[in-house]
């Protein structure tokens, strides 16, 4: 009998689809082929099962020294634990597509079903359930949606005051954000054109500067008709009258220009 009842091996990869209901096929076939052997110790169920796995599998159990901690390690890798909640919201949200009978949409439901916490509850109870459900549904933001659906277990009031205390830190890192923002646009350094009219002023000033005159102070564009000296009354009717009798005039007197003029 036991021939018959002897289960394949199990290779199941932990990631991929379906791999919680397969696991759940295998255990069952496992536990009728171990109640068919009479006598059976929890060392030799140890042995079977480790003969019953493929090799990946087998290096997770490789270290276990009873059979109990090695069907629990297997349960925790192949069994996920489910969201009641999320599960309440595929059943909620659930349609009938158009090639599918009425019959396979009935099975689907049941299947969906299965991932739900069934418990006894009162009517209030049952109340707040179905207020938590629609009150994570309906949520604008998915982050505290997403944060609500980490928890395993989670009441109407828990929901609730989690939901407000996210709701006040994304407001207030907000506010931050803000802060940080003003802060950087205070310190910002000038732009391109507040930079050209610095210049251009400094260059103002600095060429108003060069242009004075070295003996009398004033601006070298003066035909210096008033300057003290006549050094600088060549160097300046040169400079503003082009005629040919002044520059020839200037020509046959050439003056000795100090060696800065050089």
């Amino acid at each position: 009998m036991d021939k018959l009842l002897r289960p394949k091996e199990l290779d199941i990869d932990p990631n991929a689809p379906l791999a919680s209901e397969k696991w759940t096929h295998w255990y069952d076939t496992f536990q009728n082929f171990l109640s068919s052997i009479k006598d059976i110790n929890e060392d030799f169920k140890l042995k079977l099962l480790k003969n019953h796995v493929s090799a990946t599998v087998y290096m997770l159990i490789s270290d276990v020294s009873s059979y109990s901690m090695a069907i629990d390690t297997l349960k925790t890798t192949y069994i996920k634990v489910k969201n009641d909640i999320f599960a309440r919201h595929l059943v909620a949200t659930c349609k009938q597509q158009p090639s599918q009978t009425v019959e396979s949409f009935m099975l689907k439901f049941r299947s969906l079903a299965r991932d739900f916490d069934f418990k006894e509850v009162t009517s209030e109870q049952h109340r707040d359930i179905c207020i938590r459900d629609a009150f994570i549904t309906g949520l604008a933001s998915n982050t505290i949606r997403q944060r609500l659906l980490e928890k395993t277990s989670l009441t109407l009031q828990s929901a609730f005051d989690e939901a407000r205390v996210l709701e006040t830190a994304t407001t207030h890192a907000q506010a931050y954000n803000s802060m940080n923002e003003i802060s950087c646009g205070a310190m910002k350094t000038p732009t391109n054109s507040h930079l050209e009219t610095y210049i251009s002023n400094e260059d103002q000033e600095l060429n108003a500067i060069k242009s004075l005159c070295y003996f009398c102070g004033r601006r070298s564009d003066t035909l210096g008709l008033n300057a003290l000296l006549e050094m600088h009354y060549v160097i300046s009717a040169v400079k503003r009258d082009t005629s040919k009798l002044f520059v020839n005039q200037v020509k046959q007197q050439p003056p000795k220009l100090p060696a800065q003029y050089h």
